[in-house]
């Protein structure tokens, strides 16, 4: 497993927050 599938899976995993989803 390379390191950017790693980061990806990651990125997957955790819930997705967005910033400009809580200005609003």
């Amino acid at each position: 497993m390379t390191l950017q599938e790693q980061i990806m899976k990651a990125l997957h995993v955790q819930p997705v927050i967005d910033p400009k989803a809580e200005i609003r």
